[in-house]
């Protein structure tokens, strides 16, 4: 299957403003940052603690972005085929 050059920018467009949109950093403020669409593959606690040995450490989960990509292909995947069919019943 050949995957096509428009269709692609725009998934990857979308992805990335939902990734955007979605993501949070808060870690100045006493809250969390965190960056992952669908999968949310890393934390950051951060902020003003009265003990600073509960702080946790920063997550960054390898597993979720992966999954991440997978499911980003198969999107692609799936957008390209979407887009060869509409094309044919024109």
């Amino acid at each position: 299957m050949k995957i096509k050059f428009v269709p692609t920018i725009i998934i990857l467009v979308i992805f990335a403003l939902l990734i955007a949109f979605t993501s949070e950093d808060n870690s100045a403020a006493d809250g969390r940052t965190q960056f992952g669409f669908p999968f949310i593959f890393y934390v950051f606690n951060g902020g003003k603690l009265s003990d600073p040995t509960v702080m946790p450490a920063p997550s960054f989960r390898p597993l979720y972005l992966f999954a991440d990509f997978v499911v980003l292909i198969a999107t692609i995947i799936l957008g390209n085929f979407m887009d060869k069919k509409w094309r044919q019943t024109k």
